[in-house]
């Protein structure tokens, strides 16, 4: 994408700024199709696929209709070329550009309007986590420090998760029959979970003895530290974990009724 707009910079650079802009579909379509994303395409069928996008007169950026006075590319119709023809110059096409409105709505991209929603929300999420990053280790007004806290915030956790399952007992007491398929379920889901906790387990031990100094502070244990800290899912729970976007205290209780579950099944 970024090569695409650095030629289509360069033909508009070369062009005279007094001069009636000519644009050379043409070779802007093989530049584009043909070497920028055609050199990825191995199978033919793709390829034809991808020159179409471009040039089909029903919508292809690249097509006749598209410097048409009726030829829209939103449904709304507030981005066009109608004030856009041959005679134009390089200066009225910028003018042109700079009326069209700062902030485009998801339609010119082919989304549905709710995708400002996700991106609302998206941006959000980082200019909050931006703030947490800010925020001092230190403790003011004799409150807790961060380690103090760190340390409770584990040792609940901790403390309230259950022991591993016995996978033995599991495999003994519900064994793999052809009319019996949620046996198999069971025991593959208390596997699931058994990787789960362990690994919980394991980190929280780990950072325990870190914060104690008894052993050296990884990276990946100073991760655990914050994410706990901010009140988020640790990245390395996540990646043994069913997904799950809620925060950390929500997703310890959720884990909990859970195993819950599988204990009283």
């Amino acid at each position: 994408m970024k090569i695409s707009l650095r030629q289509l910079r360069m033909f508009l650079d070369e062009s005279s700024a007094s001069a009636p802009l000519s644009t050379p579909l043409k070779t802007i379509v093989y530049l584009i199709g043909e070497c920028n994303y055609g050199g990825r395409v191995t199978d033919g069928h793709d390829r034809r696929t991808l020159m179409s996008v471009l040039t089909d007169d029903a919508g292809g950026p690249f097509s006749g209709n598209a410097t048409r006075a009726a030829y829209a590319f939103s449904p709304s119709g507030l981005f066009h070329c109608s004030e856009i023809s041959e005679q134009s110059t390089r200066e009225d096409i910028l003018d042109y550009f700079k009326s069209l409105p700062a902030v485009s709505d998801p339609e010119v991209f082919g989304l549905h309007a709710n995708a400002d929603i996700a991106k609302d929300q998206k941006e959000t999420d980082l200019l909050l986590e931006g703030v947490l990053l800010t925020q001092g280790n230190a403790s003011s007004g004799g409150g807790k420090s961060k380690e103090e806290t760190l340390a409770e915030v584990a040792a609940q956790i901790y403390e309230s998760l259950p022991p591993l399952f016995d996978l033995e007992v599991a495999n003994y007491k519900y064994p793999v029959m052809y009319y019996e398929s949620m046996n198999s379920v069971l025991c593959q889901e208390l596997v699931r979970y058994n990787r789960l906790l362990s690994v919980i387990h394991k980190s929280i031990d780990d950072f325990g003895l870190a914060l104690r100094g008894r052993i050296v502070m990884t990276g990946d244990l100073d991760a655990l530290g914050s994410a706990m800290y901010d009140g988020k899912i640790p990245a390395m729970w996540q990646q043994k974990s069913y997904p799950s976007l809620k925060p950390l205290a929500a997703y310890v209780t959720e884990l909990l009724k859970r195993l819950r579950m599988l204990q009283n099944w």
